[in-house]
């Protein structure tokens, strides 16, 4: 029961330490994978180690019951009551979870369905992803994952930037459904979804959208040139009083960048838009 009961504490540690140790300093904004991976890795111990902890008392239970002896009984009664509730818990636990990602599911699916609602023009296809330029005049653009992944960009967005500017928010959104951020995301709002009212899940809900949003600047900026991407925020933030977006361009204006990749290996989405 004890090594339960410190799986328990070392559950309740993570939860209560990973936020406060997690934001010291600014080193996220310069490391954003490093980040990402470290708050993500969090996460999956805590709850290691409260799967760990049923699986203790559970074994604990069953060796109580075969035992003899009245200290023996005593013993055994305690740690099946612990056992039993333990599987309780994480009974409850799995319901809740189950229940609260079907409800995330059916959100993400409206957003898409709403995303792609619109008029649309299918501009150009690169293996399972189309660009989609939307007739919507509010400067816009998304990636929308899924079997049929598209990336989304509204005709206000396209008048507004430049061609190369505009590629740079392509090459954005492709690094969003390339390395599959939606599904974290998906877990950052699961675990909020789940434990509401607790500062871990909301940190780490917030601090997943924005790590992101770095890690998708830095693939851009390598790919289409930091300064293409740098002014498509700036730009974006002038019509939309978007702070974040200015932020960033100052993130990525501040760093210092590589030439981008050749133009003969440039991503056919964003090269559509330049022969637009």
């Amino acid at each position: 029961m004890i090594i339960a009961l410190a799986l328990v504490g070392l559950t309740v540690a993570t939860v209560w330490l990973a936020p406060r140790l997690l934001t010291l300093g600014h080193w996220q904004v310069r490391f954003p994978r490093l980040a990402l991976a470290a708050w993500h890795a969090a996460l999956l111990a805590g709850v290691a180690a409260l799967v760990a902890s049923v699986v203790v008392s559970v074994l604990v239970a069953v060796g109580a019951a075969g035992a003899s002896g009245a200290t023996a009984g005593t013993e055994g009664i305690v740690a099946t009551v612990a056992g039993w509730t333990a599987l309780l818990v994480v009974g409850a636990l799995a319901a809740l979870v189950a229940s609260r990602h079907e409800l995330l599911v059916d959100m993400q699916e409206s957003e898409r369905d709403a995303v792609l609602a619109a008029p649309h023009e299918v501009l150009a296809t690169e293996g399972r992803t189309e660009l989609i330029v939307s007739s919507i005049d509010r400067p816009f653009a998304c990636a929308v994952p899924g079997r049929s992944r598209a990336i989304v960009v509204s005709a206000g967005l396209q008048r507004l930037l430049s061609p190369a500017q505009l590629g740079a928010v392509i090459e954005h959104e492709r690094a969003h459904l390339v390395g599959r951020h939606a599904l974290a995301v998906r877990l950052a709002d699961l675990n909020a979804a789940c434990l509401p009212g607790l500062r871990a899940p909301r940190e780490l809900r917030r601090t997943t959208r924005l790590l992101l949003e770095l890690i998708a600047d830095d693939h851009a900026a390598r790919r289409a040139g930091a300064a293409h991407l740098a002014n498509a925020l700036v730009r974006i933030a002038e019509v939309e009083t978007n702070p974040a977006a200015e932020l960033r361009a100052a993130r990525l204006e501040g760093r210092r960048w590589r030439p981008a990749r050749a133009a003969s290996r440039s991503s056919v989405l964003r090269a559509a838009v330049g022969a637009r």
